[in-house]
Parts: C-alpha cells; structure tokens; sequence
C-alpha cells in the first residue's frame, strides 16, 4: 500500500476533526493491515479518536510501509545476487573478480592502501556504488545527450583507442643485455656524470661601477671581500657565493659561466639586477660513469627509443591507408 493511499484515507476519516472508528477495534485493523506482520486482534471498545491520535496512526503506517519497503529490496537484492556478483546498481552489476582487480590495481597506486583491509575495501565498493548512482541518475536526466557531455566522451573515446593502439604496437618489445652494451661502447664518452659550477657573483647597477671594481679585482683585490661591500645582489652578505650550480638564473650568466676556466673572472654583462661580474671557484662533473651504475637507466632510455620508434613505423603504415587533406591557410587566418 503507498503512502500517497495512507494519507489520502487518513485525511478522509479526520474532515470533520473528530473521528469515529464503529465496529471491533478499527484503529487496531489498519494499523495491522499496513503493517507487513498482520496479526488478529481482541475487540476493544469503542472510542473516539482525537487528532493527535489520527496523526499517530499517519507516523505509524509510514514507518511501517517504509520497512515493509525496505526490506522488499533487501530480500530482492539477496534474490536477484547471482553467484560471484558483488553488488548491483539497477541494471549494473560487480562481479567480486572485477572488484578485486581494481583492488589489486590500487594497491600500487594509492599509498598505504591494504587489498586484505575489509573497511577499506567496503569504502571502495561504497564509492563505486555512490558513482553508479550518480551515473545512473544522469542518464535518467538524459545529461549524455548534451553537447558538452557528447564532446567529453568523445574525446575520451579518442584517447583511450589511440593508448590502446599504441599499447599494442609496442607490445613484447624488450632490450637485451648486449644492446645495452653495446649502446654504452659506443656512447660512453658521452655519458658523464653531470657538471657543477661553484660561482661568485658580483651585482651593481651600472657600467661605469663594474669597470671599477674589474679594476679592483685586476690589481689583486679579493673577490669575496669586493662583493660584500659592493654588490647589490642577495647572495653579497656570502660574498657573492651561489654554492655549486647546475642550473643559471638566466642564459647569458650560463654562457659566461660555461666558458670560464676554474679561478678565472669574467668580464661584465647586463642581466636581471644589473651588471654582473661572475668568478668561477671551482667546476667539478664529466666524468665517465660506470655501465653497472646507469645500466637500470640505459635500458629504461634504449625502451622508450625502441617504443617509440615502434609506434613511428605503424604510423607511417597507416598513413599510406588513410589519406590526409589539411587546409593550412586556415591556420593563418
């Protein structure tokens, strides 16, 4: 029976404000009818039945017809279950296989997540649940034939297929222990270990004080001393020590940098703050490194080249399939 009906015969039998129930134990009757456990009851007597009475009785046929409901879909969903189906959302089910590969798959992602943790399993299985609702409500509102919707999945229809394509053109490419030393024999002298430059920085802002103190620095004055007194830099109070680098502030100070010997002094140049003069202390870095130490590394760059070049070739097969038109005055328009 639906609330819509239990309202609808309650405000009927309440018009008048005060309620006659004639017979044996009517009040009893409807509240056992719409309960889901009728059960007989003696007669009593009588009576009239007051507003506040009436509304109670409204409280307790809802109550009763919301249980009654609820456990209508519990006893339907436990029914329905087939074996090895976790849950079903209206017309979508989980099987527990599927379930517990994306509980595999999470582990490796989500960091200390436990796959033999039950509550953060049953979170997981609650937050799939909550998507499928919200899905499942969206189709219903018919938001997939919106425009927007329609150019999302789309694009992520396109996206998807083109990993996939890719996935399988580099399927079971690997490299083996002799291309990697190979590729190191012939490439060692190019593999060293990263530079570093130790660099004093001297910054004021202007020419005719850089000439100055190039002076300064020619007739044998320290460095270090010049550039706590008179640079305007930040680093001055460190007499202009920017420590070892491996990276520059800005292209003209690495070309400077680059090309000076261990001890030299540049000349000035223009640069963010000013004009800088820039002494380099000491440059470290070049030398060859060890196969054992990169190998992990080589391999992981001679993979991604194979790969690549893989999926290059598809490519140009491909191309020679599906023909191509562009219209690059658009581009210019």
């Amino acid at each position: 029976m639906s609330r819509f009906f239990v309202k609808s015969t309650l405000c009927a039998l309440s018009i008048a404000s005060i309620v006659f129930f004639q017979g044996c134990g009517k009040i009893q009757e409807l509240v056992d009818y719409l309960s889901p456990n009728r059960k007989p009851v003696p007669p009593v007597v009588q009576k009239e039945a007051s507003q506040p009475q009436v509304q109670a009785l409204l409280q307790t046929a809802e109550q009763a017809d919301s249980q009654a409901v609820q456990q209508k879909k519990e006893a339907a969903v436990k029914q329905e279950l087939a074996p090895g189906i976790l849950a079903r959302v209206g017309d979508w089910t989980l099987a527990l296989s599927e379930f517990n590969e994306q509980i595999s798959e999470l582990q490796g992602v989500v960091e200390g997540f436990d796959p033999k943790n039950v509550d953060q399993k049953k979170y997981i299985l609650g937050e799939m649940i909550q998507q499928q609702l919200l899905v499942q409500a969206a189709l219903k509102a018919k938001m997939d034939q919106s425009k927007e919707a329609k150019l999302a999945m789309e694009d992520f229809r396109n996206n998807l297929l083109a990993q996939l394509f890719v996935q399988k053109a580099v399927e079971g490419i690997q490299v083996t222990d002799q291309e990697l030393e190979t590729f190191y024999e012939e490439n060692k002298k190019d593999i060293v270990s990263p530079f570093e430059w130790r660099v004093r920085e001297l910054v004021v802002d202007s020419e005719d004080k850089a000439k100055e103190i190039l002076v300064e620095l020619n007739q044998g004055a320290s460095f270090e001393a010049v550039a706590k007194t008179k640079s305007i830099s930040e680093s001055a109070a460190q007499g202009g020590d920017l420590g070892f680098l491996t990276t520059f502030a800005f292209e003209k100070m690495e070309q400077i940098v680059t090309a000076l010997d261990e001890g030299a002094v540049s000349g000035s140049f223009k640069g963010p703050q000013g004009v800088y003069i820039v002494k380099l202390v000491e440059k470290r870095g070049g030398e060859i490194q060890e196969f054992d130490a990169i190998k992990e590394d080589l391999k992981a760059y001679l993979l991604a080249m194979k790969q690549q070049q893989a999926v290059f070739n598809v490519l140009a097969d491909v191309q020679k399939e599906i023909p191509i038109n562009i219209n690059e005055q658009l581009l210019e328009e």
